[in-house]
């Protein structure tokens, strides 16, 4: 549903990426990591067609995204890391923007306010920056949009409300629907990728699956690295290692966070897959 080819993109005299590609199918949930400066929001931006290309495409729903289509931008939701909101009340914002998606379920958004303790005649410049996070997320949920893009979607929101945004963003997961989560937050988000996308300096390093990447390494907490084979990067805590494995095991969880940091350590480990 998302094909981005050859795709180069300047700010300026200064090139992000060159000559980018990459695949993005329905029915996932893709976890988009990379260090600051990396390209993830530009790349976020590109795909929901608020930053225009000029070398390369990016077919988003068979249509290239910088077209701005409205029938296209109408099954793509993107909340952004940071935003304003207008100087208007919830149900004057469901009046004026939910015409734009054609699938809008009102009595959808009335439970997902419910849900996340938000009340309908509060206006959305005097409720906190949660709120309206949280709030972004119920509108968001009751479009029935086909692509959804969260930039940071749990930063600055407190423990129970984390918890509520991860559930929700979860149950996105459907055949014709495609999410695309920007965090640093890995471990708290690790439970609801499919796949992971690692972005570095402008160049996607690795896409895969997460079940593909358990079939070649394993993730361990060792007290000791006496007598263990095949070890392919470890990080010395206070009084165990991180360890990841090249093998498949039992039990095997991914420690997304620890691999991020190995492939940014050592780039030729993509090869194992």
């Amino acid at each position: 549903m998302i094909n981005i080819k050859k795709l180069s993109f300047n700010y300026g005299n200064s090139q992000l990426f060159n000559n980018l590609d990459l695949s993005l199918a329905s029915n996932k949930i893709y976890g988009l990591l990379g260090k600051n400066g990396a390209g993830k929001t530009t790349l976020l931006k590109i795909i929901a067609g608020l930053l225009s290309t000029k070398n390369g495409e990016c077919i988003v729903l068979e249509e290239d995204a910088k077209n701005r289509n409205p029938l296209i931008l109408q099954e793509i939701y993107f909340i952004p890391e940071t935003f304003s909101l207008p100087d208007m009340t919830i149900e004057q914002y469901q009046e004026l923007y939910s015409p734009f998606y054609k699938s809008f379920n009102a009595n959808l958004f009335s439970v997902k306010l419910e849900e996340f303790e938000i009340k309908k005649d509060s206006n959305l410049q005097k409720i906190s920056f949660g709120q309206k996070k949280k709030f972004l997320l119920a509108f968001g949920l009751s479009t029935s949009c086909k692509i959804f893009i969260f930039d940071e979607p749990t930063n600055a929101l407190d423990i129970p409300s984390q918890r509520i945004v991860r559930k929700n963003i979860k149950e996105l997961k459907q055949s014709e629907r495609i999410v695309i989560i920007s965090t640093h937050y890995v471990k708290e988000m690790e439970d609801i990728f499919d796949n992971i996308i690692i972005l570095d300096n402008g160049e996607i390093i690795l896409e895969k699956n997460i079940n593909s990447i358990l079939e070649k390494m394993s993730f361990k907490t060792l007290q000791t690295l006496d007598n263990i084979p095949n070890i392919v990067y470890q990080e010395k805590l206070s009084t165990a290692f991180s360890v990841i494995t090249q093998e498949k095991s039992e039990d095997n969880k991914i420690d997304i966070e620890l691999l991020f940091n190995a492939i940014l350590n050592n780039k030729n480990i993509v090869k194992i897959f």
